[in-house]
């Protein structure tokens, strides 16, 4: 389960992409000739690039965090181990109360570190289907420019230089 920062996340970047979707799809509908529509659509690709810089620096965010968190988690196994450890008979009773609050406080802690991994699984899916997106765009102008014989179809040097940078 996702919790609610991650779900806030994780719609406030759907929102973002849908949004910017919408968007380009309304720009491009509106284009007169080949070369406002191969700006407009670099210009996409300069927001894309946006979206996936900030998409990875959450998805590494959490990363860090579950990290973090999976140290923490790592030591009360330790402490848990360590309490079952003191006798081979089993816990000793002097040390029940505490053990039992070790591993509830373990068995907590597993539960919430399952959910930042799949916080961090979404995002991870999030960032590569705007990468792929880019990707898929980038294709799809140097194709275009292809086509209307505003570059080579063997050139490969970068767009921009044709379109200027912005």
């Amino acid at each position: 389960m996702i919790s609610s920062v991650g779900r806030l996340v994780v719609v406030g970047l759907v929102l973002v992409f849908t949004i910017n979707a919408a968007s380009r799809l309304a720009r491009v509908a509106r284009q007169s000739s080949a070369m406002e529509v191969a700006g407009r659509v670099r210009d996409d690709l300069v927001g894309l690039r946006s979206e996936i810089n900030a998409c990875l620096e959450i998805r590494d965010l959490a990363e860090v965090r579950l990290q973090a968190f999976a140290r923490e988690t790592g030591e009360v196994r330790a402490q848990v181990d360590s309490v079952e450890s003191l006798d081979p008979r089993g816990v000793p009773v002097e040390s029940y109360d505490d053990y039992t609050e070790r591993v509830e406080g373990y068995n907590e802690a597993i539960a919430e570190w399952e959910q930042q991994a799949d916080e961090l699984n979404g995002l991870a899916l999030r960032c590569d289907s705007i990468v792929q997106e880019h990707n898929s765009t980038a294709e799809s102008l140097q194709d275009f420019l292809v086509r209307d014989g505003i570059i080579d179809e063997g050139l490969t040097r970068d767009t921009s230089d044709i379109l200027g940078s912005s």
